[in-house]
């Protein structure tokens, strides 16, 4: 059920981010749910956080397998902190891209801004 027709909506988002560091410089976060403007703070957050625990040069992998949406809001979350590691010397990749959110990163002419 989508998290605009829950009804305990306000009690939870409608998305998940778990980060794990997966060596001295390179952290996984997982995504998984609904992501649109409402998720950007804790994108975010989530990112920044697993970046700040890891060594240089350092890498961030979100797994987006899980998403079963995402909004311009939640790319421009990802272009933002791309950026923000390749300035710094580091990378943000993305995996478990669907063919959907492929089709979107595309439209969107994002698929080089985000190393796809």
């Amino acid at each position: 059920m989508p998290p605009r027709e829950r009804p305990d909506r306000d009690a939870a988002p409608g998305w998940s981010l778990d980060a794990t560091p997966t060596s001295d410089h390179t952290a996984l976060v997982r995504a998984s749910g609904e992501f649109d403007l409402a998720a950007v703070a804790d994108v975010h957050g989530v990112i920044g956080r697993a970046a700040d625990e890891l060594l240089a040069p350092v890498t961030v992998v979100v797994d987006l397998s899980a998403v079963t949406f995402l909004d311009a809001a939640m790319l421009g979350a990802l272009v933002t902190n791309r950026r923000a590691l390749l300035d710094a010397g580091g990378d943000l990749q993305l995996t478990g891209v669907s063919a959907w959110t492929m089709r979107i990163i595309e439209i969107c002419g994002l698929r080089t801004t985000l190393g796809l």
